[in-house]
This record gives C-alpha cells, structure tokens and sequence, in this order.
C-alpha cells in the first residue's frame, strides 16, 4: 500500500513539475510576442481606447482620477487648466496625488476625494457615494493607457455610459515594434485581470 501511494505522489510530482515547465514557457513565449513583435502592438491599440490630445475631447462634469502614478494627477491638472471640467475627483490616490494636484494649482474646492476604492472594480461603485457624481455624469477619465480598456467597461457596466479616456503622450515618444518588456508585463496583468473582472 506504501508503495502504491509512493508511486502515485511520485507521478503526481511529475505532472506538476511538467505542468510547471509548460505554464512558463507559454508565459515566456507570450511575453516574447508581446514585448518585441508587433502582435504587441495589436495588442496596446486594443486594450488602449484612449486620447491622447485635449483638444480631441469634449466638455465633462468631472476629471476623475484613478489612483496609481502620481503623474495621472498632473494629467487630471492639465485637462482641468484647459477648462475640460470644474471638478477633479481623486479616486483612490495617496496623499502625494492630492498635494500634486494643489501644486498644479488647481483649488481645493474643486477638488473631491475618494479613498475608498482598492481596487480598479471598485471606482465606479466607490465614486458613486460621493454626492456631487451620478451615473448621467459626463467623465473624463485619467489612467494609464492599457488599463483603459477594462475601466472603461467596469464604467459601463456601473451604468456610466458618457465617459472619455485620457492619458497625456508626448509627441516625441518614439514608435516601437512590440510593447518592450515593461508594457509587455503590463499587458499580461491586464488581459489576467479583464479575464477576473468578466471585462474582456
């Protein structure tokens, strides 16, 4: 019996280290494709969706920005400056965010604060507690590029339908076949999370 039950943990062990080796060079393998042909690039234009110039978008009732790098807060602070919305909504971010967007001089009374959320599912239903927003708002919405996608349709799902994405590019940024190694990463975390939140 003893050695039946060897037998079959040595087997199982096996199967697990096989399945292992095939699980990462699959993740290799799509890393490789995204990071450094141009089915990556295929891949950012999809899960992009985004404007990248603030004289293509229209007027809204709120910049809403959803946490992450500080510099989303800037870009919140450049739409607000060209008069895009009169309210900037700080979903999420730390105290370095809210001090970023009052040294971009926008005032604090146009100013709202969401702590809540932690996590990208949790923007829409977190920011709709706050009185001022309501899911007619007109939103633009600050993130980085290829999380677009997905916090687009947690929006919608929500029930807000009049958004706008932005995320500010430099215009020098050179074109790259394939997303590098960083973006390639990026795109992998969000395809894993489109796949958890039922947005894909």
């Amino acid at each position: 019996m003893k050695l039946h039950s060897r037998k079959i943990m040595r087997v199982a062990c096996r199967l697990a280290g096989l399945g292992l080796v095939v699980a990462s060079l699959l993740f290799f393998t799509v890393f490789l494709l995204l990071g450094y042909t141009p089915l990556g690039n295929r891949a950012g234009d999809r899960l992009q969706q985004r404007q990248t110039e603030i004289e293509s978008l229209e007027p809204a009732d709120f910049i809403v920005v959803l946490g992450g790098n500080v510099v989303r807060a800037v870009d919140a602070a450049r739409l607000f400056h060209h008069g895009l919305a009169p309210h900037v909504v700080l979903s999420g971010g730390r105290e370095d965010h809210w001090s970023a967007l009052l040294l971009c001089g926008i005032p604090e009374e146009n100013l709202l604060r969401d702590p809540e959320p932690a996590r990208t599912a949790d923007h829409p239903r977190t920011i709709a507690d706050l009185a001022e927003v309501a899911p007619e708002s007109r939103l633009i919405l600050v993130t980085n590029g290829l999380h677009h996608r997905r916090a687009r349709r947690l929006f919608e799902k929500a029930g807000y339908f009049r958004i706008q994405m932005f995320e500010y590019e430099a215009p020098d940024r050179p074109d790259r076949i394939g997303l590098g190694p960083r973006g390639a990463v990026d795109a992998l975390y969000e395809m894993a999370a489109a796949l958890k939140d039922r947005t894909l």
